[in-house]
């Protein structure tokens, strides 16, 4: 073939754009249940209540293959799922408020008493200056003078400790102060109808292995986990 039979051959392609458009389609009411090791969206036909992964029908050999579960068991379970994640953030949300309450008032406290140290250590440096003027001008004898300033910077330091421990309780205490983060798992204790919107909005994913078991991946874990830690 010429160049200029190929110019013209390829002249008459029809252009295919190979994106995908889901036109009209609500990407939030989207499944959140997947299959584990392809990642693919599950599926249950019109005539089949069982959710399955499409690779295993096309590749019968790979581990898809056995990724099934029943639609109204997983929907049911999730349901659950979601209801008990709420009593538990509830839960964990009152907890923290109580610990909020008990660890202002502790704050208060440590912090009077990290002041009166740290006037206490102040003291500690005039009396210092004071002790070495003495030495000075000959009301001290060395050794007396050394003695005495040891004993002042052993207290001194002993002061400083203190001061230290109370600014790193202060700091524990502190991180209960900071409120509960807006956990929207909270508003759906009672949810008893399967939503496909709400679950997507929960529910980064709910991978489904063989035996009908279930392993889901929440969104907000990350504020899940800081919950729960403040109030372990």
């Amino acid at each position: 073939m010429t160049d200029e039979e190929f110019a013209l051959a390829n002249s008459k392609m029809k252009k295919v754009s190979r994106t995908r458009e889901y036109k009209g389609v609500d990407k939030g009411a989207f499944s959140v249940f997947v299959c584990p090791y392809c990642g693919l969206r599950l599926h249950a036909p019109s005539s089949n209540n069982r959710l399955f992964c499409s690779t295993g029908r096309i590749r019968p050999e790979s581990p898809c293959a056995g990724v099934s579960i029943d639609k109204t068991l997983a929907e049911e379970t999730l349901l659950e799922l979601v209801r008990k994640q709420a009593e538990v953030m509830i839960d964990a949300e009152v907890k923290l408020k109580r610990r909020q309450a008990e660890s202002e008032t502790e704050i208060k406290q440590k912090n009077k008493e990290r002041d009166r140290l740290r006037r206490i250590i102040a003291g500690y440096g005039q009396q210092q200056i004071s002790l070495y003027e003495k030495y000075k001008s000959g009301e001290l004898s060395k050794d007396v003078y050394l003695e005495r300033k040891a004993e002042i910077k052993k207290a001194q330091s002993d002061a400083e400790e203190q001061v230290a421990e109370i600014d790193k309780d202060t700091e524990v205490s502190e991180a209960f102060t900071d409120g509960a983060p807006e956990l929207p798992v909270k508003g759906y204790i009672d949810i008893s109808k399967y939503d496909k919107r709400i679950m997507a909005s929960l529910i980064e994913k709910a991978e489904v292995f063989e035996g009908d078991v279930l392993q889901v991946t929440w969104k907000h874990q990350d504020e899940y986990e800081k919950l729960l830690k403040l109030t372990s």
